[in-house]
């Protein structure tokens, strides 16, 4: 499978277009098989200027929801940087469990950090839908995550 969108960090369209695909995912979740607490849009990536940032330091679509304490970032890599690391990009798909202490820290995070194609569109919606629809526990993803080869090595 190639991947959607080559150039995303060389280009703020290119960038937008990769956002809306993401969005468009998570619309699509919540719109057709959704029925518990609102999720909503996360992490801003504009400055206080209003200049918005795009380039790999933050994520490029986050979503959470305060009542299951729960959010989901999608960070996204450049594939010639990917391919430089010796990783086919349209597979490259790394995912893990950000769990914290209730004391310290609101939110637990579903991290996704992918080249943007479709089999790694569909890895994704897999992981959103355990986490957001089937609210499955931390243990459970993460043992998913672990059994298909997803988790950082």
């Amino acid at each position: 499978m190639a991947v959607l969108i080559p150039d995303i960090f060389s280009d703020p369209m290119r960038y937008l277009e990769a956002e809306h695909v993401l969005r468009r995912l998570f619309d699509r979740i919540k719109c057709e098989d959704y029925t518990g607490p609102m999720w909503t849009q996360w992490m801003n990536r504009t400055f206080n200027n209003g200049t918005r940032l795009y380039d790999d330091s933050m994520p490029v679509y986050t979503q959470y929801c305060e009542a299951r304490r729960k959010g989901i970032a999608i960070w996204l890599k450049d594939p010639e940087e990917m391919e430089g690391y010796g990783f086919q990009p349209e597979t490259f798909f790394r995912a893990y469990l950000e769990l914290t202490d209730p004391d310290v820290a609101r939110i637990n995070k579903l991290d996704i950090s992918c080249v943007l194609s479709e089999e790694n569109l569909n890895k994704a919606e897999s992981l959103i839908r355990l986490y957001m629809i089937d609210d499955v526990s931390p243990a459970a993803l993460s043992m998913v995550i672990e059994e298909r080869g997803l988790g950082f090595d």
